[in-house]
């Protein structure tokens, strides 16, 4: 199965190649300082077969929360609980480990959403990566100052595969 935030855009047969692991999820080497999730994992986009250890133990953590807590749980507690089944699971350990670096520039589609689109560009950023996260916060103009369609034009109209 595939948890797949809103704010995720896949190319490519990522589907495929993520479905041939245990367990799947962008991972990467260089780490910013302010990653909860220290590179690991990227909370929100997670493949994996039936059945898998982490989900399980995140599923009975989530509900153990709601039934001594009548409100929602905020998005970082989810890392924090990812957390902890790495540093105290080592199985879930064993399988976030054996996850390989992937998709390290996920955000680099994002930061040309706003620029006029450019099919060569486009081929380069698909090469690199297939999971792409878009800012859902942040507004995109669909054209530029001159009319051209921009990266985000052809992201909203279907034409980018």
């Amino acid at each position: 199965g595939a948890w797949i935030d809103s704010g995720s855009f896949l190319t490519g047969d990522i589907l495929e190649k993520a479905m041939t692991y245990d367990i799947f999820t962008p991972k990467f080497k260089t780490v910013k300082s302010e990653d909860a999730s220290r590179g690991k994992w990227v909370n929100g986009i997670w493949f994996s077969n039936g059945g898998n250890i982490l989900f399980n133990f995140v599923y009975d953590s989530l509900i153990y929360f709601w039934r001594n807590h009548n409100r929602a749980v905020e998005y970082l507690a989810v890392d924090y609980i990812l957390w902890t089944a790495y540093n105290n699971l080592t199985d879930v350990k064993k399988l976030i480990d054996s996850i390989p670096y992937n998709n390290e520039n996920i955000r680099l589609l994002n930061n040309h959403l706003h620029d006029t689109y450019d099919r060569d560009l486009y081929e380069e950023i698909i090469k690199v990566n297939q999971i792409h996260v878009i800012n859902r916060h942040q507004k995109y103009p669909i054209v530029d100052r001159n009319n051209n369609e921009t990266f985000y034009g052809y992201l909203i109209s279907g034409k980018l595969e």
